[in-house]
Protein backbone atom coordinates (compact mmCIF):
# COMPACT_ATOMS: atom_id res chain seq x y z
CA UNK A 1 0.00 0.00 0.00
CA UNK A 2 3.03 2.40 0.43
CA UNK A 3 4.50 1.63 -2.61
CA UNK A 4 1.52 2.14 -4.41
CA UNK A 5 0.55 5.55 -2.45
CA UNK A 6 4.43 6.68 -3.42
CA UNK A 7 3.65 5.94 -7.03
CA UNK A 8 0.73 8.22 -7.45
CA UNK A 9 1.81 10.74 -5.81
CA UNK A 10 4.94 10.30 -7.69
CA UNK A 11 2.49 10.73 -10.89
CA UNK A 12 0.18 13.24 -9.44
CA UNK A 13 3.25 15.70 -9.19
CA UNK A 14 3.82 15.53 -12.81
CA UNK A 15 3.95 19.31 -14.27
CA UNK A 16 3.04 20.17 -17.74
CA UNK A 17 4.41 23.19 -19.20
CA UNK A 18 2.36 26.70 -18.11
CA UNK A 19 2.51 29.82 -19.85
CA UNK A 20 2.06 33.16 -18.48
CA UNK A 21 -1.06 34.91 -17.82
CA UNK A 22 -0.46 38.33 -20.14
CA UNK A 23 2.07 38.70 -22.72
CA UNK A 24 4.72 40.30 -20.40
CA UNK A 25 4.86 37.76 -17.95
CA UNK A 26 8.37 36.30 -17.51
CA UNK A 27 6.93 32.86 -18.49
CA UNK A 28 6.34 31.22 -21.40
CA UNK A 29 4.47 33.03 -23.81
CA UNK A 30 0.56 32.98 -24.62
CA UNK A 31 0.01 31.34 -28.23
CA UNK A 32 -1.35 34.14 -29.09
CA UNK A 33 1.44 36.21 -28.21
CA UNK A 34 3.69 34.30 -30.11
CA UNK A 35 5.64 35.31 -33.17
CA UNK A 36 8.53 34.62 -34.85
CA UNK A 37 9.93 30.75 -35.18
CA UNK A 38 7.90 30.22 -37.84
CA UNK A 39 10.62 28.22 -39.63
CA UNK A 40 10.68 25.91 -36.58
CA UNK A 41 7.33 25.26 -35.84
CA UNK A 42 6.44 24.56 -39.38
CA UNK A 43 9.43 22.04 -39.12
CA UNK A 44 7.85 20.09 -36.67
CA UNK A 45 5.00 19.76 -38.05
CA UNK A 46 5.87 18.31 -41.22
CA UNK A 47 8.74 16.25 -39.16
CA UNK A 48 4.87 14.88 -36.81
CA UNK A 49 3.18 14.22 -40.26
CA UNK A 50 6.34 11.92 -41.90
CA UNK A 51 6.08 9.89 -38.98
CA UNK A 52 2.04 10.07 -38.91
CA UNK A 53 2.07 8.77 -42.56
CA UNK A 54 4.91 6.37 -42.27
CA UNK A 55 7.66 8.09 -44.36
CA UNK A 56 10.38 8.58 -41.42
CA UNK A 57 11.95 5.91 -39.10
CA UNK A 58 12.93 8.81 -37.21
CA UNK A 59 11.09 9.40 -33.64
CA UNK A 60 12.99 11.87 -31.59
CA UNK A 61 13.25 15.74 -32.16
CA UNK A 62 15.36 18.22 -29.86
CA UNK A 63 15.48 21.80 -29.45
CA UNK A 64 18.56 23.33 -27.98
CA UNK A 65 19.07 27.00 -27.25
CA UNK A 66 20.09 29.71 -24.74
CA UNK A 67 18.07 30.03 -21.81
CA UNK A 68 15.43 32.53 -22.67
CA UNK A 69 15.21 32.01 -26.27
CA UNK A 70 11.79 30.50 -26.25
CA UNK A 71 12.48 26.87 -26.23
CA UNK A 72 9.27 26.22 -23.47
CA UNK A 73 7.53 29.02 -25.63
CA UNK A 74 7.47 26.98 -29.21
CA UNK A 75 6.75 23.92 -27.20
CA UNK A 76 3.85 25.59 -25.48
CA UNK A 77 2.66 26.94 -28.74
CA UNK A 78 2.99 23.42 -30.80
CA UNK A 79 0.43 21.99 -28.37
CA UNK A 80 -1.74 25.18 -29.57
CA UNK A 81 -1.03 24.25 -32.80
CA UNK A 82 -1.98 21.08 -32.34
CA UNK A 83 -5.38 21.54 -31.26
CA UNK A 84 -6.31 23.62 -34.04
CA UNK A 85 -9.17 21.95 -36.42
CA UNK A 86 -6.44 20.89 -39.05
CA UNK A 87 -4.29 18.61 -36.31
CA UNK A 88 -6.71 17.64 -33.31
CA UNK A 89 -7.35 14.59 -34.69
CA UNK A 90 -4.12 13.57 -35.89
CA UNK A 91 -1.50 15.07 -33.55
CA UNK A 92 -1.43 15.15 -29.82
CA UNK A 93 1.24 16.76 -27.98
CA UNK A 94 1.83 16.28 -24.36
CA UNK A 95 4.65 18.57 -22.71
CA UNK A 96 5.86 18.07 -19.27
CA UNK A 97 8.53 20.14 -17.03
CA UNK A 98 11.37 17.91 -16.41
CA UNK A 99 12.47 20.00 -13.24
CA UNK A 100 9.51 18.50 -11.33
CA UNK A 101 11.28 15.08 -11.69
CA UNK A 102 11.34 13.32 -8.49
CA UNK A 103 12.50 9.98 -8.94
CA UNK A 104 13.67 7.05 -11.69
CA UNK A 105 10.02 6.32 -12.25
CA UNK A 106 9.84 9.35 -14.01
CA UNK A 107 9.76 8.56 -17.59
CA UNK A 108 6.96 5.17 -17.15
CA UNK A 109 4.90 7.54 -14.96
CA UNK A 110 5.26 10.39 -18.03
CA UNK A 111 4.33 8.07 -20.84
CA UNK A 112 1.47 6.32 -18.72
CA UNK A 113 -0.14 9.95 -17.98
CA UNK A 114 0.16 11.32 -21.01
CA UNK A 115 -1.47 8.02 -22.81
CA UNK A 116 -4.32 8.46 -20.12
CA UNK A 117 -4.93 12.14 -20.78
CA UNK A 118 -4.68 11.48 -24.36
CA UNK A 119 -7.93 8.92 -23.51
CA UNK A 120 -9.48 11.74 -21.56
CA UNK A 121 -8.86 14.55 -24.66
CA UNK A 122 -10.99 11.90 -27.23
CA UNK A 123 -7.47 11.41 -29.01
CA UNK A 124 -7.61 7.76 -28.26
CA UNK A 125 -10.67 5.69 -27.69
CA UNK A 126 -12.13 5.16 -24.06
CA UNK A 127 -12.17 1.65 -24.15
CA UNK A 128 -8.19 1.48 -23.75
CA UNK A 129 -9.24 3.71 -20.69
CA UNK A 130 -8.55 0.45 -17.91
CA UNK A 131 -6.51 -1.52 -20.50
CA UNK A 132 -2.98 0.30 -20.61
CA UNK A 133 0.08 -1.63 -19.15
CA UNK A 134 3.69 -0.89 -19.79
CA UNK A 135 5.94 -3.19 -20.62
CA UNK A 136 9.31 -4.36 -18.40
CA UNK A 137 12.23 -1.89 -17.14
CA UNK A 138 14.29 -2.08 -19.94
CA UNK A 139 11.88 -2.13 -22.58
CA UNK A 140 8.46 0.06 -21.62
CA UNK A 141 6.85 -0.15 -24.94
CA UNK A 142 7.07 -4.13 -25.12
CA UNK A 143 3.29 -4.98 -23.46
CA UNK A 144 0.40 -6.67 -25.12
CA UNK A 145 -2.24 -3.59 -24.54
CA UNK A 146 0.44 -0.89 -25.80
CA UNK A 147 0.55 -3.12 -29.22
CA UNK A 148 -2.89 -2.64 -29.56
CA UNK A 149 -3.13 0.99 -28.71
CA UNK A 150 -0.16 1.55 -31.29
CA UNK A 151 -1.99 -0.60 -34.36
CA UNK A 152 -5.28 2.04 -33.80
CA UNK A 153 -2.86 5.00 -33.99
CA UNK A 154 -1.26 3.43 -37.27
CA UNK A 155 -4.70 2.30 -39.00
CA UNK A 156 -5.92 6.36 -38.20
CA UNK A 157 -2.48 7.78 -38.97
CA UNK A 158 -2.24 9.61 -35.47
CA UNK A 159 0.50 10.52 -33.61
CA UNK A 160 1.58 11.38 -30.12
CA UNK A 161 4.67 13.81 -28.88
CA UNK A 162 5.58 13.78 -25.79
CA UNK A 163 8.14 16.28 -24.58
CA UNK A 164 10.18 16.68 -22.04
CA UNK A 165 11.24 20.60 -21.40
CA UNK A 166 14.01 21.68 -19.64
CA UNK A 167 15.64 18.63 -19.67
CA UNK A 168 19.20 19.66 -18.79
CA UNK A 169 17.46 20.04 -15.29
CA UNK A 170 18.50 16.30 -15.12
CA UNK A 171 21.97 16.60 -15.39
CA UNK A 172 22.12 19.44 -12.34
CA UNK A 173 20.46 17.03 -9.43
CA UNK A 174 23.22 14.22 -8.85
CA UNK A 175 20.10 12.36 -6.98
CA UNK A 176 18.67 11.95 -10.47
CA UNK A 177 21.68 10.36 -11.88
CA UNK A 178 19.98 7.44 -12.70
CA UNK A 179 17.29 8.15 -14.53
CA UNK A 180 19.41 9.64 -17.43
CA UNK A 181 19.70 5.43 -18.23
CA UNK A 182 15.94 5.55 -17.90
CA UNK A 183 15.87 8.05 -21.18
CA UNK A 184 18.25 6.38 -22.82
CA UNK A 185 16.45 2.80 -22.31
CA UNK A 186 13.18 4.82 -23.56
CA UNK A 187 14.53 6.51 -26.19
CA UNK A 188 16.23 3.05 -27.42
CA UNK A 189 12.85 1.43 -27.28
CA UNK A 190 10.92 3.93 -29.14
CA UNK A 191 13.22 3.66 -31.90
CA UNK A 192 12.96 -0.12 -32.26
CA UNK A 193 9.64 0.11 -32.48
CA UNK A 194 9.03 2.82 -35.11
CA UNK A 195 5.56 3.06 -33.52
CA UNK A 196 3.67 6.27 -34.16
CA UNK A 197 4.80 7.84 -30.55
CA UNK A 198 7.60 10.79 -30.77
CA UNK A 199 9.85 12.06 -28.15
CA UNK A 200 11.02 15.44 -27.48
CA UNK A 201 13.43 16.96 -25.99
CA UNK A 202 14.48 20.90 -24.91
CA UNK A 203 17.16 21.88 -23.04
CA UNK A 204 19.60 25.20 -22.66
CA UNK A 205 23.01 24.86 -24.25
CA UNK A 206 24.65 27.57 -22.08
CA UNK A 207 25.34 25.23 -18.80
CA UNK A 208 28.26 23.12 -17.70
CA UNK A 209 27.92 19.75 -16.81
CA UNK A 210 31.27 18.39 -14.45
CA UNK A 211 33.14 15.63 -16.24
CA UNK A 212 32.53 13.14 -13.63
CA UNK A 213 29.47 12.64 -14.47
CA UNK A 214 28.06 9.82 -15.22
CA UNK A 215 26.31 10.84 -18.58
CA UNK A 216 28.93 13.57 -19.42
CA UNK A 217 30.35 11.94 -21.97
CA UNK A 218 26.93 11.08 -24.15
CA UNK A 219 25.61 14.69 -23.54
CA UNK A 220 28.31 16.16 -25.18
Amino acid sequence: DKIKEDIINQRDNIVTISCGDEWADYRPSRPQDYVGREEILSGMIKFLESVRKRETSTRIIGLSAPSGWGKSSTIVKLISTSKNTRNKNNIYVYGVDTRAAVSNKYVELVLLKCLTKAIEDGFIPQKYKNSITLGGVNNLLDSSSLIELFEYLRNKQKVILIYFDQFEELFLNNELSGLFDKFKQFINSVCEHEENLVVGFSWKTNINIPSDYSAYNIWH
